[in-house]
């Protein structure tokens, strides 16, 4: 867990092993999430696809150019839609 875009980065950056999934709060404090997107696709290309963002604006979310086709949760949601919207991101390959 990390509360803001400086303690996330470096976490990811000092981690053991890579993540598997990441959960992106939109409105991540310290430039947002929508500026980690950018670190992300320089630094861990392979974790964007994994990457799931949580938000409770969804139209900056459906207007924000950095974010498009990364699957993002509306707040608040229910154990369910967190649940699809996980499995979709974790295992691509079996959505049909």
């Amino acid at each position: 867990k990390a509360l803001d875009r400086t303690g996330m980065l470096k976490k990811l950056r000092e981690a053991q092993s890579p993540y598997d999934l990441l959960l992106l709060d939109y409105h991540l404090e310290g430039n947002g999430g929508t500026d980690v997107i950018g670190v992300l696709t320089d630094e861990f290309p392979a974790l964007v696809a994994r990457t799931v963002l949580l938000n409770g604006s969804p139209d900056a979310v459906q207007t924000d150019e950095r974010v498009k086709g990364i699957p993002n949760v509306r707040k608040p949601f229910s154990l369910d839609t967190l649940s699809e919207t996980l499995k979709k991101a974790c295992f691509p390959d079996q959505n049909t």
